[in-house]
């Protein structure tokens, strides 16, 4: 399920396709198009840089997911662990980035302004916290109580 339909035989207009696009830009990038900006310098410090576009994707699949559980109105336990299902499976980039990834889009959920975007140092942080064996077993106990992530 997607916030979007999309479809193989798109029968929209151009400016029903535009009018969409806006909506979606709305829910991924509250914030404006600094988030995005932001989104992508903090995804270039990843623990093995891929291509931007792969990585961009992967945040984007996963940060839809979280929103989208939202909006369905599950509790954020669930849906971080609904993000995770789909930040895991993609195999097109290397498996070292995926907790980095996931790690940003939580805390790029949890930011309210862009004076407070997050660090290298802040993602790192909670993903050694949040990963500490191995990058397939989150231990959520690492999200302190009081965080809204």
């Amino acid at each position: 399920m997607a916030i979007f339909k999309k479809s193989f035989f798109d029968r929209r207009n151009a400016a029903q396709k535009a009018a969409d696009y806006r909506a979606f830009e709305a829910y991924m990038y509250p914030l404006g198009d600094e988030q995005r900006k932001l989104i992508r310098l903090a995804l270039q410090g990843a623990p093995r840089p891929g291509r931007e576009e792969e990585m961009m994707f992967i945040f984007l699949t996963a940060k839809e997911r979280y929103i989208e559980c939202q909006m369905e109105g599950s509790d954020a336990a669930r849906c971080r662990e609904e993000a995770w299902k789909v930040t895991r499976r993609w195999r097109f980039t290397n498996r070292e980035n995926l907790p980095y990834i996931f790690t940003l889009m939580l805390l790029d959920m949890d930011t309210q302004e862009l004076e407070s975007y997050p660090t290298y140092h802040d993602i790192y942080q909670l993903m050694t916290d949040l990963f500490p064996g191995d990058w397939k077993t989150p231990d959520w106990s690492a999200l302190a109580l009081d965080r809204q992530v």
